[in-house]
């Protein structure tokens, strides 16, 4: 995992979940996948930062890894976390997935 400025680090979380990750509204998850030590860091950074529950990490395929959040009370404290200053850098779909979980058929159109 880089070392990064504290201030960084909801900008390359939300990296994760944008470029190796998914946000999805039906099954209400947040989550991304990577190698070992770096998942499990993460993993580790948002337990302690937000309060949030500490998953197990998955390991589901050769050299791949996994967490996810199912608790939309820890989905809303990741999304809010990494969406504070997100300005024009996120994924649409994602973060309208996010707004659909906490506020039910809000969308980003611009």
């Amino acid at each position: 995992m880089p070392i990064i400025e504290e201030e960084m680090m909801p900008h390359l979380i939300r990296g994760m979940i944008d470029g190796d990750g998914w946000i999805t509204y039906k099954g209400h998850a947040i989550g991304f996948c990577g190698n070992e030590k770096t998942v499990t860091q993460l993993k580790q950074y948002l337990v302690k930062k937000l309060n949030i529950y500490d998953v197990k990490v998955l390991h589901p395929r050769k050299n791949l890894w996994q967490i996810g959040w199912a608790s939309k009370k820890d989905i809303e404290k990741i999304g809010s976390f990494i969406y504070k200053d997100k300005d024009i850098f996120y994924l649409k779909r994602k973060y309208n997935n996010f707004l659909k979980i906490i506020q039910e058929n809000t969308e980003v159109t611009s």
